[in-house]
């Protein structure tokens, strides 16, 4: 079952720039994942420094497998750039 996985990220003050940065080289590093169909970033556009940060995957073993993969310091840039803690939210993916 293909999935999709969502995460809703808020910008610290003042990190926009800093978080597009983190988002594009996570979406560069999963997209080298086996199993990663698509991965999207998206920009609220009522909410500055808001995004979200989509994940299409073949299924749950392909999304752990990926996310095992990336390289820390990705992580640890983006985790820098946050304002909260992401939100995520799981989808199965129709069509």
């Amino acid at each position: 079952m293909a999935i999709a996985r969502v995460y809703s990220l808020t910008a610290g003050d003042g990190q926009e720039t800093a978080l597009e940065e983190a988002m594009a080289a996570l979406a560069d590093a999963l997209g080298q994942a086996e199993g990663n169909l698509a991965t999207r970033i998206l920009h609220d556009l009522a909410k500055p420094g808001h995004y979200r940060f989509v994940e299409h995957w073949a299924d749950e073993a392909a999304r752990k497998a990926g996310g095992a993969s990336v390289d820390k310091a990705i992580m640890k840039q983006l985790m820098a750039a946050l304002k909260e803690p992401p939100g995520t939210e799981d989808y199965e993916i129709l069509r």
